[in-house]
C-alpha cells in the first residue's frame, strides 16, 4: 500500500500542533480555576484535575504517535511502519472518548440541577441516552481499531458508513442536546441586570 505522507501524517502533525496549543490553554484555565475558586467543593476540584490529567496523557500519547510515525519511521523504504496502527494512537483516541463522556455527563447533571422537577427526569434521561450511545459507538470504534493492525483494514472494515455515521451523529447530537438545554435553562434562570 502506498502511503501519501502529506495527506495523512501531514494532517496528523498539524492536528497535533493545534492540540498542543489547546492543551496550553487548558492548562492555564486549570491553573486559574484553582487560583480563583479555592472554595469550590472537592468533587468539582477532583473533576477538573482528572480532566487535566486525562488531557495531559492524551497529548503525551499524541506526541508519542507523531514521534513514532514522523521520526522513528522516517526513511523506512518499505513504508511498512507507516501502514501499521500504533498502540498510542488507539490509546489517545480512547482517552479522548473518556474525556468527552466525563464532560458530557457532568454537564448533564448540571442540566438536571437547573431543570424544574416536572421534566427533570425526562430531560436528563433523554440526554444521557444520547451520551451513552456516543460512548458505545466510540468504544466500538476504539475496540475495532485495536483489533486491526493496518490502516487499510480499518478503512475497509471498521469505519464503514454503518459504523462511522452513528458515531458521528451521536457525537454531534450529544453536544447539541447539552448546548441547547443549557442555553434554554440559563436563559430562563437569568437574573435581571442592575444598572
Amino acid at each position: 500500500m502506498e502511503v501519501n505522507v502529506k495527506d495523512t501524517f501531514g494532517a496528523a502533525f498539524v492536528g497535533g500542533m493545534v492540540a498542543a496549543i489547546v492543551y496550553g490553554i487548558t492548562t492555564l484555565q486549570t491553573y486559574l480555576y484553582y487560583v480563583y475558586y479555592p472554595r469550590d467543593n472537592k468533587s468539582t476540584k477532583f473533576l477538573v484535575a482528572s480532566i487535566w490529567v486525562l488531557d495531559t496523557t492524551h497529548l503525551s500519547f499524541m506526541c508519542h504517535v507523531l514521534y513514532h510515525y514522523l521520526v522513528s519511521s522516517f526513511g523506512d523504504d518499505s513504508d511498512h511502519a507507516l501502514t501499521i496502527t500504533f498502540w498510542s494512537l488507539i490509546g489517545s483516541l480512547g482517552l479522548n472518548l473518556c474525556m468527552a463522556i466525563v464532560v458530557q455527563t457532568y454537564f448533564t447533571f448540571q442540566i438536571s440541577y437547573l431543570t424544574r422537577s416536572s421534566i427533570r427526569w425526562w430531560l436528563t434521561c433523554a440526554i444521557m441516552v444520547v451520551v451513552f450511545a456516543h460512548f458505545a459507538f466510540g468504544l466500538e470504534a476504539v475496540v475495532l481499531m485495536f483489533g486491526e493492525k493496518e490502516f487499510a483494514a480499518i478503512q475497509r472494515v471498521s469505519f464503514t458508513r454503518y459504523r462511522a455515521v452513528p458515531f458521528a451523529i451521536t457525537t454531534i447530537l450529544s453536544d447539541i442536546c447539552i448546548t441547547v438545554a443549557l442555553c434554554v435553562l440559563l436563559h430562563g434562570n437569568r437574573s435581571p441586570i442592575i444598572e
